[in-house]
């Protein structure tokens, strides 16, 4: 049986071609189409026969629809009401289906992976309970549902009384609250009342439909799903609405008016009106605790934001030792975050944060900038030797053209095609040299956009929010050692990411890391490991940091190579005959030489495509996921990685628009979500390449790539390290 691997933050019981696994489970109990408690207590005593089975935890459970399930096991953290939708979606269009378990107390939710694990010979499960602490169960706004009982884990540095545990949210939902507490002792709507219906804890039947059953289910909510997929983002804004809804307080009573006044001025978000505290006015920490911060934002009228979205990024610090580490935003849709940090040191602490983008901005760059074919013009060079000429170039998913050159490549861009302007005789469409974008083109796509938006730049302020710094001083203490999993595909998300120990050294919380030695790199490479990177420059600096140059980890073996990403945006001349993209550089590597080599293949699709379209880029990544599958059936024991972007230097309204972070860190999102489940590494840089003391940069500090390039070799030789 091959290993299962995971589906984002949901675990599947598939293997790493995501066929679902069987023979693997646990033997059904008799009676057909039920979920009791009593259930999760008999499978103590069950075997592992021929029980199939899948693990779900808030995720779209579409794409399972149709597939051969006895069983699915059902996170319930996400809210109950969403969870009655899935049960009717899960049983109508999963065949088969006769169980349906889910995690309503901690006792069953254990027993129901102690006995899975049984019948998982990789042990990946396990990374269920291993998953990083949420917020804990305190009453005010901002927290998460008390309803929630999934397993717990005890903090290092915590005594493991029950105010110290936290829940492992792998889901990171929607958080709930249970009272009106206020922050600030300041009257807002901002809480949530806690009366979403609930399931029953006992029993969840599958009835015997007939034409008259009028039971909810996804083809009653969403009935167009049949026909077409096409046009329907909206599905995604109805998400959005249903969780920011669940964090708003609701009112007993019905208006007697019609309308009532409004206010007569409203703002973005100010980040010298709002406001950043320490939880509960808590600002005691031991090292190991979890540091939690509360942010209520404000416009620059002083009226309280009832909407989230903004980008909020947090760092803690002390510069004399040299310590830092990036916190945890959790966006709860109301106009409250939440911030947490790990207390990683001993002494003086300071916190920012900051918010490089407001959701306005973010919402004028998705709905308006992002959607846009042809965005980005480009300087498309045509010659034969003898004659030259130049023309305009771009990007087409959508949309008609007459009398243009057009350059397609369906297995690496799919509908995307290049479109020129036709040079003129002698020279023709196969005479295309190169296509380049500069600086100042980009920056002239920037201003005219920013001309449709003059409300969003009107009013300059700093992005650092003026409550902060916020000062602390961290107890010594001896906190027990975190168990982290062994470095893998579809690492979960932690609330904390890793901290720097010094100007060289990030420590990951993620997965078990080290500092390779030689001899440990000579171990690892001594396995015929070979490096296959495509990408951008940014790729290149990791490829530097492998190689056998001084300073360097010396792990570049012979036949390793790294090669740019073809048809990006940027200066630089590159022979468009020549382009090699993601899928055919896939397809180059045949099974002979996976046989005979340990393979590992690292791209990154980031920072030369921020002018392309979501669809586009959407596209491409849907059409390398399908050049994957075919490399993984050809190559099944060679691994994958993505790495994520990291935080560049945004120094103006310009960059933010045509380079900006939030796309970088929502493709890392994009990137998660289409490849999650296959077996792929996803090798995230960003927290570490925030908090470093070095100033923000395309081009990461070399401390920082050095850092990557060992948690690189902790995920390609997990049993090595030490």
């Amino acid at each position: 049986m091959t290993l299962p691997s995971y589906w984002g933050y949901a675990v599947y019981m598939v293997d790493s071609r995501r066929n679902l696994v069987r023979n693997n489970g646990l033997q059904l109990p008799s009676e057909p189409h039920t979920y009791t408690q009593g259930y999760s207590l008999q499978l103590i005593t069950l075997s592992c026969e021929s029980f199939r089975v899948i693990v779900l935890a808030g995720v779209s459970v579409d794409v399972v629809a149709g597939t051969l399930v006895d069983a699915v096991v059902l996170d319930t953290s996400v809210s109950e009401g969403t969870n009655k939708m899935l049960f009717t979606h899960l049983f109508t269009n999963i065949p088969g289906l006769r169980i349906v378990f889910t995690f309503m107390i901690g006792f069953a939710a254990g027993s129901i992976l102690t006995n899975l694990m049984k019948c998982d010979a990789g042990g990946l499960l396990t990374r269920i309970q291993n998953a990083a602490p949420v917020p804990e169960k305190d009453t005010t706004r901002i927290m998460i549902n008390q309803n929630s009982t999934q397993p717990t884990q005890i903090l290092p540095g915590s005594n493991g009384d029950s105010n110290e545990e936290t829940t492992n949210d792998i889901t990171n939902g929607s958080k709930i609250l249970s009272s009106d507490l206020q922050l600030n002792n300041e009257e807002t709507q901002r809480t949530v009342k806690d009366n979403i219906d609930k399931l029953p804890n006992t029993l969840i039947e599958k009835k015997n439909r007939n034409e008259n059953d009028q039971a909810i289910t996804d083809d009653v909510l969403f009935p167009y799903n049949k026909y077409s997929r096409f046009a329907m983002e909206w599905k995604g804004i109805v998400e959005e609405y249903e969780w920011v809804y669940s964090n708003l307080k609701r009112d007993k009573h019905k208006n007697t008016k019609p309308i009532v006044l409004g206010k007569e001025n409203f703002g973005l978000t100010s980040t010298v009106k709002s406001r950043v505290s320490f939880y509960n006015n808590n600002n005691k920490f031991k090292k190991g605790d979890k540091i939690h911060i509360a942010v209520e934002t404000y416009d620059k009228y002083g009226n309280a934001r009832h909407k989230g979205g903004d980008f909020l990024q947090a760092i803690m610090s002390n510069n004399k030792l040299v310590k830092s580490t990036a916190g945890r935003v959790f966006d709860y849709g109301n106009g409250t975050y939440s911030v947490y940090f790990y207390a990683a040191w001993a002494g003086e602490a300071n916190i920012v944060v900051l918010m490089p983008f407001t959701r306005e901005l973010i919402l004028y760059i998705n709905k308006v900038v992002r959607q846009k074919d042809r965005r980005a013009a480009s300087d498309g060079d045509f010659g034969n030797g003898i004659q030259t000429e130049r023309g305009i170039c771009s990007l087409l998913h959508d949309g008609p053209w007459e009398n243009m050159c057009t350059y397609e490549n369906k297995n690496s861009l799919g509908e995307t095609v290049l479109i020129c302007d036709k040079p003129h005789n002698p020279l023709s469409c196969k005479d295309l040299v190169n296509v380049t974008t500069g600086i100042k083109q980009l920056n002239k796509i920037a201003s005219e956009e920013i001309l449709g938006a003059s409300d969003l730049f009107k009013d300059k302020q700093d992005n650092k929010f003026a409550a902060t710094p916020l000062k602390i001083n961290i107890q010594d203490a001896n906190p027990e050692i975190l168990k982290l999993p062994a470095c893998g595909p579809d690492m979960a998300i932690p609330v904390f990411d890793g901290y720097w120990t010094d100007n060289d050294t990030y420590v990951s919380m993620v997965c078990r890391s080290q500092q390779w030695t030689q001899s440990q790199i000579q171990q690892c490479i001594s396995r015929k490991l070979i490096f296959k990177m495509a990408g951008d420059s940014t790729l290149s600096q990791l490829s530097w940091a492998l190689n056998n140059r001084p300073g360097a980890l010396r792990a570049w073996t012979h036949g390793s190579e790294c090669v740019g990403n073809a048809l990006r945006i940027g200066p630089q001349s590159h022979y468009v005959w020549n382009y090699t993209f993601e899928s055919e550089f896939l397809d180059k590597i045949d099974s002979d030489f996976c046989s005979n080599n340990y393979v590992v293949v690292v791209f990154n699709l980031m920072f030369h495509y921020a002018t392309w379209s979501i669809r586009s880029y959407v596209d491409r990544l849907m059409v390398t996921k399908l050049a994957l599958e075919r490399f993984f059936k050809r190559c099944p024991t060679a691994k994958v990685f993505f790495k994520s972007a990291h935080a560049r230097d945004n120094i103006n309204n310009l960059q933010n628009l045509h380079s900006g972070n939030f796309i970088f860190y929502d493709y890392d999102r994009m990137i998660r979500r289409v490849f999650g489940g296959m077996g792929v590494h996803f090798l995230g840089v960003w927290d570490m390449a925030l908090s470093h003391f070095s100033k923000p940069d395309v081009h990461m500090d070399m401390k920082v790539i050095l850092q990557e390039a060992h948690l690189l070799l902790s995920y390609v030789c997990p049993d090595l390290v030490e």
